[in-house]
């Protein structure tokens, strides 16, 4: 009989040892990040007086204080390389107080500016020229530009925004705004990327922190009080660390069952 329990007891030990090693639970890769805190490090900044011609000449923004922050009103657009066309883009953006300003991420680009036929990108805008809201923005070419409504703050659009974008391979999107879903659209006019692009104009004084893109689609959670630096919220316990408890305890009450036989 004490060979027996001997011997289911070592069975349950291997069944818990293969749980551990074999089982594999799929997390989400952060592919890249970035808050600002050691510079601009990976970015590279242009600018321009116009949209369509140019000339282009040196981007200005800075990173003092660990944010990226725009100083002049000209088309200032920060470049840092992204290849990620299906997952999760998130980021904070700063609007601030001035008229006829626009300031967005460009979460999927091509680079190709100033912008002309070889423009390719998907972008969260937002504008201050009267009718305050953020915009979902597709340009594919000179004369392809799609801009729909997809969020328009109840009070001031000024401050900060947390904003989280997802896109599967299908080109589904979803676009939230601190935490709460607000625009969906299938599109599949832009489906590659070079880049990430912040930019602004008419807007001295705009600001993007946080910035952090995913390889999946993430489920979103909610954001009451957007800031700069949001605290990350604690993943869920892995699948392989309850098996493993799960099998301790198993054990413990297999030992005291034969224990208590021999006593």
């Amino acid at each position: 009989m004490e060979m027996r329990s001997i011997r289911i007891l070592a069975g349950l030990s291997m069944l818990v040892i293969c749980l551990s090693a074999c089982t594999n639970v799929s997390h989400a890769t952060v592919v890249w990040s970035e808050d600002f805190d050691s510079g601009m490090t990976g970015w590279t900044t242009t600018a321009f007086l116009n949209w369509v011609s140019g000339p282009i000449v040196e981007g200005n923004f800075s990173a003092e204080g660990g944010r990226l922050t725009v100083l002049d009103d000209d088309v200032n657009f920060a470049r840092h390389d992204s290849t990620v066309e299906v997952g999760t883009w998130s980021f904070d953006l700063y609007v601030p107080d001035t008229p006829n300003g626009w300031i967005g991420v460009a979460f999927m680009s091509n680079e190709s500016r100033p912008l002309n036929y070889d423009t390719r990108l998907i972008a969260i805008e937002a504008t201050t020229d009267g009718t305050d809201r953020f915009y979902f923005w597709v340009r594919r070419g000179a004369n392809n530009n799609v801009a729909s409504v997809c969020y328009t703050p109840t009070g001031s659009i000024l401050g900060w925004h947390h904003i989280d974008v997802t896109r599967t391979s299908a080109g589904s999107f979803n676009v939230f705004f601190n935490g709460s879903f607000e625009y969906t659209t299938l599109t599949n006019d832009v489906v590659h990327s070079t880049c990430l692009e912040c930019f602004a104009s008419n807007a001295t004084g705009a600001m993007f922190d946080n910035i952090e893109v995913n390889d999946e689609v993430l489920p979103i959670t909610e954001t009451p009080t957007p800031t700069p630096t949001p605290t990350p919220t604690p993943g869920p316990i892995p699948v392989e660390w309850i098996a493993i408890g799960v099998g301790v305890v198993a054990i413990v009450v297999i030992l005291g069952v034969v224990c208590a036989r021999r006593r």
